[in-house]
């Protein structure tokens, strides 16, 4: 996962050295070629999510940079300026969409508490490229190519704050993954693959209401049991 997301952030970061370098190439090539490269980016994200559960989207993620290519090739050099500020942020929607309906679903880290941080950015992602697909058409109506500005130093920021918080979400995720599988760990017999006595007694624990903890028989004389092999095994040690 951390491997696809660093390429993804690569694409990122050769979409904008290309954004700012973008007057030296053709209208819409220019602005086609980064289009492709941010989707490759987002792309890269929704198959790192999407491979902890062990799916892969490889070839609809090749047929949707394939028919990108196409549509800016066809339409794109006709109307760059409609394909740059609306059309080309349907596609960014959709995929961040996808990816934080996977996150949402995913059976490997559903139970994780930094879940929710991830697919809320995705999500707030996917909005703001809806919006500015559909609403700011109207808006370029109402108050003239200003808005287009506007918009555009809208879309920068957003894609700062997206760029940083995506890659530290996706990081306590897996922080907090490999936490439980540690614990996990320490709690299970590498033998038999049984709860060892960690496990029993942190159940135990657990299931006390209280502070203090009321063992049976059988957990008192496993605690004594360990205590005295402790002692021994510290009494050879000196």
């Amino acid at each position: 996962m951390l491997g696809v997301l660093a390429a993804a952030l690569f694409a990122f970061v050769l979409g904008c050295v290309l954004e700012m370098n973008r007057s030296h190439f053709p209208v819409a090539l220019g602005m086609g070629a980064v289009n492709i490269l941010m989707m490759l980016g987002y792309l890269l994200v929704l198959n790192a999510i999407a491979g902890l559960d062990g799916q892969w989207y490889f070839w609809p993620s090749v047929a949707a940079l394939s028919f990108l290519a196409i549509a800016w090739a066809i339409a794109g050099t006709h109307f760059p300026a409609a394909f740059w500020n609306h059309v080309s942020s349907i596609p960014i929607a959709l995929t961040c969409g996808l990816t934080a309906w996977i996150l949402l679903r995913s059976r490997t880290i559903q139970r994780l508490r930094s879940v929710p941080i991830a697919v809320l950015i995705s999500a707030v992602h996917a909005v703001f490229y809806l919006g500015r697909a559909f609403i700011a058409p109207f808006l370029l109506q109402w108050y003239g190519q200003d808005i287009i500005s506007i918009v555009g130093k809208a879309t920068m920021y957003e894609a700062v704050l997206y760029s940083v918080a995506m890659p530290m979400s996706f990081l306590m995720i897996i922080r907090e993954e490999e936490k439980l599988h540690l614990l996990h760990m320490s709690q299970t017999d590498q033998l038999t693959g049984l709860a060892n006595r960690h496990a029993f007694l942190s159940r135990q624990l657990r299931s006390s209401g209280s502070g203090m903890v009321t063992l049976s028989p059988c957990s008192r004389s496993t605690l004594t049991t360990s205590r005295r092999s402790t002692t021994a095994w510290t009494s050879n040690r000196r």
